[in-house]
C-alpha cells in the first residue's frame, strides 16, 4: 500500500533524531536532501534566522540533537497532505523537546521504486 510506504519513509525522519541513527538518513533520504526552516528562541522571545542544511549537516544534527534524551516519547501527528505517483507531502507535528513543538512538511519523491525524503520545511509551533 502506497500510503503505508509514504508514512514509513516520513517516520524515519523523527525516528532518526530520536535514536540518533544516521543509517535511517542514509536509507530514507535522497543524497541531496535539505532541511529548511525557522526555530523560535523561547528564551529571547524571537525567531532565529532561516536555516538551510544539506544531508551532511542533517546527519551531524541527528547524532547530537538527542544525546541528552531531550525528545519526549509523546504522540506524533503525521498526515499525508497529498500523494501522487512520484511525489508526496506529509505534515508532521510533534514535541521535539519537553514543551517545544514543531511542524514539519516532509516532501518525498519515489526514486527507483522507493519513497525517499527530498526536502523538509519546518518551524517551531508557538
Amino acid at each position: 500500500m502506497e500510503k503505508h510506504e509514504i508514512l514509513n519513509a516520513a517516520q524515519s525522519y523523527p525516528l532518526a533524531f530520536q535514536k540518533m541513527d544516521t543509517d535511517l538518513i542514509d536509507n530514507q533520504f535522497t543524497k541531496d536532501a535539505t532541511k529548511t526552516g525557522f526555530i523560535y528562541d523561547h528564551e529571547n522571545k524571537k525567531w532565529l534566522d532561516v536555516s538551510t542544511v544539506g544531508i551532511a549537516e542533517i546527519k551531524e544534527w541527528v547524532v547530537t540533537f538527542n544525546q541528552d534524551n531531550i525528545m519526549p516519547d509523546t504522540p506524533r501527528t503525521m498526515n499525508i497532505l497529498d500523494a501522487q505517483d512520484r511525489t508526496a507531502v506529509v505534515k508532521l507535528e510533534m514535541e521535539w523537546s519537553q514543551g517545544l513543538k514543531g511542524c514539519d512538511y516532509i516532501n518525498l519523491i519515489k526514486e527507483d521504486g522507493q519513497w525517499k525524503i527530498q526536502t523538509i520545511v519546518y518551524q517551531s509551533i508557538l
